[in-house]
């Protein structure tokens, strides 16, 4: 059948998500030690 949209199906549990707790962890260390407050983080998100 012509004119038809295309079924896309997302999977739920490869849509990129689980590098997000990463990357935010490694945003805010580097914000806290530009802002002069380095000494507040632990040692796990200062990786």
């Amino acid at each position: 059948m012509t004119g038809e949209a295309g079924v896309v199906v997302v999977d739920p549990g490869r849509d990129g998500s689980e590098a997000v707790p990463a990357v935010y962890d490694r945003i805010r260390a580097e914000f806290f030690r530009r802002i002069g407050i380095g000494e507040l983080l632990t040692s796990h998100a200062t990786r």
